[in-house]
């Protein structure tokens, strides 16, 4: 789960919520500029939630 802090719609709060009720899910990939699209950032959010799960 990736959360974009500056998301208007599901910011951290929500998201944090929501990560509780998933069984099994990882604590947050906190993106301190991300909106509500972090996905959308394409090839560096790719990178950085590889990094911060331990891929190489």
């Amino acid at each position: 789960m990736a959360v974009g802090v500056a998301d208007p719609v599901l910011g951290l709060d929500q998201m944090k919520a929501l990560q509780k009720i998933i069984r099994g899910c990882p604590e947050p990939l906190i993106i301190p500029e991300g909106g509500h699209f972090v996905q959308e950032w394409g090839d560096g959010i790719a990178r950085y939630a590889l990094k911060a799960f331990g891929a190489s």
